[in-house]
């Protein structure tokens, strides 16, 4: 805790030099994105590069884009493909009767690619467990106390949404959404010849990213 923030401890745990598990566990949930976006980015590694493991700080969804664009670096297919697969991976959560009567906790995604091939696979499974009969689970609701709700599917969301920015190169400019010039251009290029097309990408899309990042998917196949 000291190593992120010198200043986090309590006078009474400084006195004691030590804290709970669950104090640490909840002060680094608000040190980073989980606070923010559901979930964290524990490691990367890249070819030829040491592994990126003090990612503690990252929170920000800015900060989460520009770690997934230096994984991904420019590989389109690899970002288009990444983006289908975790799309799969939602639906089939979504349709899942196991999931729906156990909670998740600690549990990961692993993305990994290559040259030929791009895989997302759901990870850590060691401390998922059934819960209470009668309760099912949506995985997107606020957590309470007795809920059980493990914000699996928000995180889930919000990765994606993340990796749709990254293959669209989003810029976000005073809470708006712009798309790069050369975005624009694959879109009006993809729209047949009907300028209307495009146009209706951005006002149907209105303040859901995702919404309008996923319209512009289907203009690009």
């Amino acid at each position: 805790m000291i190593s992120l923030d010198p200043n986090e401890p309590t006078l009474e745990e400084r006195a004691v030099g030590a804290i709970t598990k669950l104090r640490y566990m909840q002060f680094r949930e608000s040190s980073s994105s989980t606070s923010t976006c559901a979930f964290r980015i524990e490691g990367i590694k890249l070819k030829h590069s040491e592994p990126l493991i003090n990612l503690k700080k990252v929170k920000t969804a800015d900060e989460i884009r520009s770690k997934m664009q230096e994984f991904l670096h420019g590989n389109t297919h690899v970002k288009l493909a990444l983006i289908k697969r975790l799309q799969n991976l939602r639906e089939k959560f979504e349709c899942s009767a196991f999931f729906r009567k156990h909670e998740i906790i600690g549990s990961s995604l692993l993305l990994i690619y290559d040259e030929q091939t791009v895989g997302a696979w759901m990870i850590d499974f060691a401390k998922t467990c059934p819960v209470p009969d009668g309760l099912v689970l949506d995985h997107r609701s606020a957590w309470r106390v007795g809920n059980h709700e493990d914000g699996y599917l928000t995180g889930l969301d919000n990765l994606l949404q993340v990796n749709l920015a990254v293959f669209y190169c989003i810029v976000c400019d005073g809470g708006s959404v712009r798309l790069g010039t050369q975005v624009l251009a694959r879109l009006k290029a993809s729209s047949c010849g009907e300028p209307s097309r495009v146009s209706s990408l951005f006002l149907e899309g209105g303040s859901d990213l995702t919404s309008l990042l996923c319209k512009g998917l289907e203009l690009l196949k």
